[in-house]
């Protein structure tokens, strides 16, 4: 299987406290992965509702577009002071998710990482949240952060260290003593990862994205086999033979991994319920719609995943590869 290479990564902002935290994130996997870091602000298209509202509008999106590009501007150069790591920025005058999915497609990202504020209730169940509308358009995983997400003080260690090592004498601190620093706490940023597998055609390919990550930051990765119920021997089997080829996967890239078999009729419930018993850094999902009855009740998994999780999500898009998967045959009860 090809692995995936992390190169270009791009983070939406909106300049909120949500922003910020997804942006420390962001800045440390740039540097572990050395990849290209691009910022884009998207100021909201508001269509012509008028000849005199237009007018106004039209003027509000000018000046919020000046706004936003000299925030933009003076976070390129914090960054750049800070953490030496020269970013790209875009502000764009489009409509949200639709400016962000297509730069992402047409700049051949590789990832995207950005903030969510989640949903509940009654305006989930509507429109879900702004995040998973980029998830679910877009051809590239993308991890959202909650603004309460990851462990108590989750900003990745690298960020403090280094920008504290630029302050003395007010010199910026070079590239070799950040590289050390990275090097002693790149593993605290992902080092719980939570894989969850079940009764899906493409439920393993994220594993191919988790490698990377995994070896990047020494990752322990919790393979969480999912069942609806354990007496249902048929779907136990299917998932633990599911379960084993990941792990044998995982092992042959040295990572080091454990299977646990979960049960339970509310899937994202326990997949929440078993991360934060093991205090993950990170879930994946597939970013799929199985059609089921309780997905078109509640939403999509990788809906009510990234709405509801305090733990950053990846969210991995369906390929659609046959050489990713191998299919379980019933008849012949083998693979």
């Amino acid at each position: 299987m090809k692995m995936n290479q992390i190169k270009k990564i791009l983070m939406p902002t909106d300049f909120s406290k949500t922003a910020q935290n997804a942006m420390k994130y962001a800045i440390e996997l740039a540097w572990t992965h050395k990849a290209k870091l691009t910022l884009m602000h998207v100021v909201p298209y508001i269509p012509n509702l008028g000849h005199d509202i237009a007018g106004y509008y039209l003027l509000a999106q000018k000046e919020d577009l000046k706004r936003a590009q000299i925030k933009m501007k003076e976070l390129q150069d914090e960054i750049l002071s800070k953490f030496l790591l020269k970013v790209k920025t875009i502000v764009k005058n489009d409509y949200v998710q639709g400016a962000i999915v297509d730069y992402a497609k047409s700049s051949n990202t590789d990832l995207i990482i950005m903030g969510t504020h989640g949903v509940t209730g009654i305006k989930e169940f509507f429109i879900g949240s702004n995040s998973y509308g980029v998830v679910n358009q877009s051809h590239c995983p993308v991890i959202t952060i909650h603004p309460k997400g990851g462990k108590k003080n989750d900003a990745p260690a690298i960020l403090i260290k280094a920008s504290n090592a630029r302050k003395d004498k007010g010199h910026p601190a070079d590239r070799k003593t950040s590289l050390k620093l990275l090097n002693e706490t790149r593993n605290q940023t992902f080092k719980t990862i939570v894989l969850p597998v079940r009764i899906a055609k493409h439920s393993r390919e994220k594993v191919l994205y988790i490698v990377q990550i995994a070896k990047k930051y020494d990752s322990f990765v919790h393979i969480a086999a999912y069942v609806s119920r354990i007496d249902n021997t048929g779907e136990l089997r299917k998932v633990n033979a599911y379960a084993k080829q990941v792990e044998k996967y995982l092992k042959s890239n040295n990572i080091k991994c454990r299977i646990t078999i979960i049960c339970g009729a509310n899937y994202i419930q326990q997949i929440l319920k078993f991360a934060e018993k093991r205090k993950a850094d990170l879930i994946t999902i597939m970013a799929q719609r199985d059609y089921g009855l309780s997905q078109y009740i509640s939403g999509p998994y990788a809906q009510q995943l990234v709405n509801h999780s305090k733990i950053p999500v990846l969210s991995v898009p369906v390929k659609y590869n046959p050489k990713l998967i191998k299919y379980y045959n019933p008849v012949t009860a083998s693979y």
